[in-house]
C-alpha cells in the first residue's frame, strides 16, 4: 500500500495581518530540506529561500498592501501554504 503524501505540519505566521515584520515558525523534519516561497495573488514569486531552522523572522515592509501566500515545500514536494496579509 502506497503512502499518501502528507502536509509537512504546521506553519504559523504572526502577526497576521502585518505591517511588515513577521515571525514564522515551522514544524520541520530535520532529515529533509525545505524551501520557503512568498507568492503574490497573481502567482508571481516575490521571494524564495531555503529554511533549516524552526523559526524565521523576515521584514516584508517593502511589499504592497495585499494578500500573499507563504508556501513551505520539502524535497519530496509536500507543501504547506499559509496566507500572509500585509496591511500598513
Amino acid at each position: 500500500i502506497a503512502e499518501t503524501p502528507t502536509t509537512i505540519g504546521t506553519m504559523n505566521v504572526s502577526p497576521n495581518p502585518s505591517s511588515g515584520l513577521v515571525t514564522m515558525s515551522f514544524l520541520l523534519d530535520p532529515s529533509l530540506k525545505y524551501n520557503l516561497q512568498l507568492v503574490d495573488m497573481n502567482g508571481k514569486s516575490k521571494e524564495s529561500m531555503s529554511v533549516s531552522t524552526p523559526t524565521l523572522q523576515k521584514n516584508y515592509s517593502t511589499l504592497e498592501n495585499g494578500t500573499y501566500d507563504l508556501i513551505l515545500i520539502d524535497i519530496r514536494g509536500n507543501q504547506t501554504k499559509t496566507p500572509l496579509i500585509i496591511k500598513k
